[in-house]
């Protein structure tokens, strides 16, 4: 964490870790649609995976109200995240969620809470089952790239820059019928910005 550049020299096979905590936290204390979140600990440098994957990474979690962020990073601020594929073409790793997902709740493999960031040249191919709980009236969200972003680039004018998902984002019955930031926000790319 803190400013500075890390880059990947090799792919990273994370099929050994167990439970990973995402790089920052996300406080929703004071939530409002123009500031939704106060990072905690973001990410604030730069992170270049030059074209290396971080693969075999599973977030599944059984959801609580204890965390809200859920991806590779929680939340950056002033950062920016390029060059980095997520998984592989041709494997299936999906990350599942079950329980009851708190009010503000927001999962994304690559990042969950991007302010004043710029993401570029970035592939997901994880895949993502929300198999929990959204309550009745509670915002929750849920994107194959970045769950929520404020002030924040996703790509770029040349298609070199661009960032893409090749993963699905699926849920099963939802409870929650509300609209807007009442209801659940799914989205490839982003899901509330």
């Amino acid at each position: 964490n803190g400013a500075g550049e890390i880059v990947l020299l090799n792919d990273i096979d994370m099929s050994s870790v167990s439970s990973w905590t995402p790089i920052g936290g996300v406080d929703a204390s004071a939530y409002t649609t123009s500031e939704p979140y106060m990072a905690v600990n973001p990410f604030t440098g730069t992170f270049n995976g030059q074209g290396f994957a971080i693969k075999n990474l599973d977030c599944s979690s059984v959801l609580s109200s204890t965390s809200l962020a859920y991806g590779l990073f929680g939340s950056v601020s002033g950062a920016t995240i390029k060059n980095l594929v997520l998984g592989a073409s041709g494997t299936s790793v999906t990350w599942t969620f079950s329980g009851t997902a708190a009010k503000y709740t927001v999962i994304a493999p690559l990042v969950a809470y991007a302010k004043n960031s710029a993401l570029e040249n970035c592939t997901n191919y994880y895949n993502i089952d929300f198999a929990a709980e959204n309550k009745k009236g509670e915002l929750v969200m849920l994107s194959g790239l970045v769950g929520t972003i404020v002030n924040t680039r996703i790509g770029g004018e040349s298609k070199a820059l661009g960032c893409f998902n090749r993963g699905f984002v699926r849920t099963g019955a939802i409870s929650n019928t509300a609209n807007g930031g009442t209801g659940m926000q799914t989205a490839g790319i982003c899901a509330f910005m």
